[in-house]
């Protein structure tokens, strides 16, 4: 995943497409970047990495009923070196957004 690193890194997401027939998307965090995307979409992580549910109560028994989601989760690279978090679609979407 280092040949993805540049300047840009804290500004945009870096990803590298994972697979051939059934794809997910392989994102870089660097130090102290935070992701926010659905439970759901999380395949696997390095262990670096800290995942935060934020949904209430109330919206996971909402999405149960309507099969809704939301983006609810962080996803935070706390450590001083590069990890990586690993995402599949949901309906042929990946919904990431960093935050700031």
């Amino acid at each position: 995943m280092e040949h993805l690193v540049n300047k840009r890194n804290y500004e945009e997401p870096l990803y590298e497409i994972v697979g051939k027939e059934s794809q997910s998307l392989q994102f870089v965090l660097m130090p102290n970047q935070k992701l926010l995307t659905k439970t759901l979409n999380i395949i696997y992580a390095s262990e670096n990495i800290e995942i935060e549910d934020k949904t209430e109560f109330s919206q996971k028994m909402k999405q149960l009923w309507t099969g809704g989601s939301s983006l609810n989760t962080i996803v935070h690279n706390p450590s001083d070196s590069i990890g990586y978090v690993n995402i599949n679609m949901c309906r042929g979407n990946i919904s990431v957004s960093i935050v700031t």
